[in-house]
């Protein structure tokens, strides 16, 4: 069994004070605490609480990559681009919505475009290929539908999260995401 490590111990116990609605109150020291790590371990890992909140987008970035690598392989982008945005539901889905709503209402309030940035490209790249492959059409650029289809993700998950789960997103989004790729698809 693998021990796990300071950073991760202090992922973990960030994760359930999120769930408990607690990580806003709670100092470095008593995160530290719970977590059963020393305040330098902290510092060594991270500048602050609030690039916990990055290292969550960071670690969401790094499984869509592994994703875009085990099941965005169809020659269709189309189908790719739907693979894509079932995993980033399933994300959704699996994490607990007190969570989401931190992490969302914190990243409106601290915008940090470089925690998104992996998203964004693998979506860019998708677009490119689809591009390359005669499969889209000059409707739109590939910075414009870039931004459309990050614009459906972003709304559909904070809808999602606005109504406390009890929004059936993957119907709501793939239906939007499939009314753009008929405008754009070739």
């Amino acid at each position: 069994m693998k021990k796990h490590s300071n950073k991760d111990k202090i992922i973990e116990q960030v994760k359930l004070l999120m769930d408990e609605d607690a990580f806003s109150t709670m100092t470095v020291r008593e995160i530290c605490g719970r977590a059963d790590v020393s305040i330098g371990s902290f510092y060594h890992h991270f500048k602050s609480k609030e690039d916990l909140i990055m290292e969550l987008f960071r670690i969401s970035s790094k499984r869509a990559e592994e994703n875009q690598r085990l099941n965005m392989n169809n020659e269709n982008e189309w189908k790719n681009l739907d693979a894509y945005i079932l995993f980033q539901i399933k994300l959704l889905e699996e994490t607990p919505i007190d969570r989401l709503k931190y992490i969302y209402t914190y990243n409106l309030n601290h915008y940090q475009p470089a925690a998104l940035a992996p998203n964004r490209d693998i979506i860019k790249s998708l677009l490119l290929r689809a591009q390359t492959k005669g499969q889209m059409n000059q409707q739109l650029t590939i910075e414009e539908s870039l931004e459309h289809i990050f614009a459906l993700i972003l709304a559909n998950s904070i809808n999602y999260c606005m109504r406390d789960a009890q929004y059936d997103i993957k119907k709501q989004l793939l239906d939007q995401i499939h009314h753009l790729v008929a405008l754009i698809s070739a």
